[in-house]
């Protein structure tokens, strides 16, 4: 039995995994007691070649995941009624710990169709809740449920973190403000984004559990308690992925340790990144973008860099004149050992070409 809170784990998984702009503002419905705020350029996102084939090159065992970015579409549609290729934007908030978390999506929409599709998709027939002149759709007995502003705005979540929206909507109730606000706005518009103020209690309770490498990890975690609001964003340029972390803290101390903390992390983290099938699609994008005469020379049982990833290299090669040797019998640092005259010979040939 499909459950309709299924919305808002969809909502969560477009985030998650982690355009046109519309004149709704979906920023404009979080209630101001949100401590979460995220926002997704869905459109942007899903039209982009390279995350698709991100989504792809995701390790994971067989039937474990959809094989493709698309079909994961067509599976979540199929099971909730729910295709978020219709979405621009979602714009998500949340009250951490408690159970409120809600998402206002931007697109088109139809909603007596949607409703009537939400049904036939799940099985099961929604309430339907008057709050203050909006009808609240709510699958019986679960704490989820959706509604729409107009045409072009839908907004789903729990149930009070729904009619708080509704309320801010009608001017009832204040949207968030201040210093989350100012970092949200400060992030511009890149692919992704989200700011967390986080509470008091939230930060003790790191403190406690990440300090002395009790975390389990070999730093002392603890100096991150010290951040008082987080800011992440992630955007993508022709060339470049682009992901930045900003912090605000409680003392100008409290920033140089936890400074100090992050830079161990990156230094940790430096001996398992990038990920081999991350780091394949990133050289994707990047020769896309490589329009000089281009040549790539490859041993056919390369052992550390199978032959494939060349041969997509080439696929992928933004440049008019390309050109690609597979050198045969040679692995991974022996091609000038094993076949000079070939080595040399395509290089020459190349550079020659433009002589």
């Amino acid at each position: 039995m499909r459950k309709l809170t299924i919305l808002l784990a969809a909502v969560l998984t477009v985030l998650l995994l982690a355009s046109c702009q519309s004149k709704a503002s979906p920023k404009l419905l979080v209630p101001t007691d949100s401590n979460l705020i995220a926002n997704v350029q869905v459109s942007k996102l899903l039209a982009d070649v390279d995350w698709a084939q991100l989504y792809s090159a995701i390790p994971s065992a067989p039937g474990e995941k959809p094989p493709s970015l698309s079909d994961a579409l067509d599976q979540l549609f199929q099971e909730t009624g729910i295709d978020v290729r219709f979405f621009t934007e979602a714009t998500l908030f949340a009250r951490i710990p408690d159970e409120y978390v809600g998402a206002a999506l931007v697109g088109s929409f139809d909603e007596a169709k949607f409703i009537q599709n939400l049904e036939e998709k799940t099985g099961e027939k929604v309430t339907r809740e008057t709050f203050e002149g909006h009808t609240l759709y709510f699958e019986p007995e679960q704490g989820g449920g959706l509604t729409f502003v107009g045409k072009d705005l839908m907004v789903a979540g729990t149930a009070q973190a729904l009619k708080d929206a509704m309320s801010v909507a009608d001017g009832k109730k204040s949207s968030i403000s201040g210093d989350i606000k100012t970092a949200y706005d400060d992030l511009g518009t890149p692919l992704a984004k989200v700011v967390f103020a986080i509470p008091d209690q939230l930060r003790q309770q790191m403190l406690k559990e990440m300090g002395g490498g009790s975390s389990g990890m070999p730093l002392d975690l603890s100096p991150l308690a010290g951040v008082s609001t987080l800011a992440v964003s992630l955007d993508k340029s022709s060339q470049d992925l682009t992901l930045l972390v900003k912090g605000r803290y409680d003392t100008a101390d409290a920033a140089q340790k936890a400074q100090s903390v992050l830079e161990g992390t990156r230094m940790l983290l430096g001996g398992l990144i990038p990920v081999p099938e991350i780091s394949a699609f990133l050289n994707k994008v990047k020769i896309r973008q490589i329009l000089k005469p281009t040549l790539i020379i490859h041993g056919e049982y390369d052992g550390i860099i199978p032959v494939k990833e060349a041969e997509e290299l080439y696929q992928n090669s933004g440049a008019t004149d390309k050109r690609i040797l597979i050198v045969p019998e040679a692995g991974h640092n022996d091609i000038m050992m094993l076949a000079p005259e070939l080595y040399f010979d395509a290089i020459k040939e190349l550079v020659g070409s433009y002589g």
